[in-house]
């Protein structure tokens, strides 16, 4: 019989990752993303880390569509985009990732 890993750290905490947050949540050490307002028409703000970020936007059709180097709390502009469903993909200068959506409208 095969084993499942134990998820569980040393501390008892489970590693769980949300992908899109409407409101804070906390989840053992993990800092959570937010991005808002979602949906938007003009600009997201992304929410997460104090520092520099790297982002990627990515369109439903799998896209590279926009990529930049933003501040926490700093407004993205999305005006220029299309409608639909967009994929973030953020790298801290700290090295840490983090994935979350946006709806353009």
């Amino acid at each position: 019989d095969e084993k499942w890993s134990d998820p569980f750290d040393e501390n008892g905490d489970i590693d769980v990752i949300p992908l899109l947050t409407s409101s804070i949540q906390t989840y053992g050490n993990i800092t959570p993303l937010m991005v808002y307002p979602n949906p938007s028409s003009k600009y997201v703000t992304i929410l997460w880390l104090k520092e520099e970020l790297m982002i990627k936007v990515v369109g439903s059709d799998g896209r590279l569509v926009l990529e930049q180097t933003i501040l926490d709390k700093e407004p993205l502009d999305i005006e220029h985009l299309k409608d639909g469903v967009y994929h973030i993909h953020l790298t801290s200068k700290s090295g840490r990732v983090k994935t979350g959506k946006f709806i353009k409208y």
